[in-house]
């Protein structure tokens, strides 16, 4: 006849543990004509994992790091190119308003050139039109002058011209004579062969 009894032992330890679980059993043996009770006992190990069970443990805790990981990667890298964009958008904004500026301002040169061109024109041609009067008021001049000598020999009568042309010729015959002063001798030669000097 057997009988069996389990016992639990708790053993004290830092550790959390389960406690330690014995299994006692009793067996009346017969050896002959004499009958003896053996006692057994057997230490009863705690539902443990499997080998297998802990290797799915650890690669579904791998599986979820590894998951965990790629997730704060994306979220890393979708701030790294948000960041990206921004600075490349802010890159050509600025670009933009430079050219913008720059374009502004050669506008603004062309303008100011245009300006100046429109200017110079106007005083070239306010200059000639003041030349051309200046010319036109000479001739009206000269010409006044000329009708004004002419009506003025026409009341002097034959006499009077008679007299500026005399008062004139003193003048004349110096300017003519003026070259002759300046000779020392005056050589003729004749169709005869004499020489004559004066």
């Amino acid at each position: 006849m057997s009988s069996s009894v389990i016992l639990w032992v708790s053993e004290r330890s830092h550790q959390a543990q389960p406690p330690t679980t014995y299994t006692l059993s009793s067996e009346t043996k017969t050896t002959g004509d004499h009958q003896s009770l053996v006692w057994t006992y057997s230490r009863i190990v705690p539902h443990s994992e499997s080998t297998q069970q802990r290797k799915e443990k650890v690669n579904q805790q791998t599986v979820d790091s590894k998951r965990e990981l790629d997730l704060q990667k994306a979220f890393f890298n979708q701030d790294v190119d948000m960041k990206k964009a921004e600075t490349q958008l802010a890159y050509e904004l600025q670009a933009a308003k430079e050219q913008k500026g720059a374009h502004c301002f050669a506008a603004g040169q062309r303008q100011k050139i245009k300006t100046l061109l429109i200017a110079e024109a106007e005083k070239i041609k306010m200059i000639r039109d003041v030349e051309a009067e200046a010319s036109m008021i000479e001739a009206v001049g000269k010409a006044e002058k000329l009708r004004l000598k002419a009506d003025a020999y026409q009341q002097y009568g034959e006499a009077a011209k008679t007299a500026l042309v005399l008062e004139a010729l003193p003048k004349i015959a110096s300017k003519v004579t003026a070259p002759l002063v300046k000779i020392d001798e005056i050589v003729i030669l004749s169709g005869e062969g004499s020489l004559v000097t004066g």
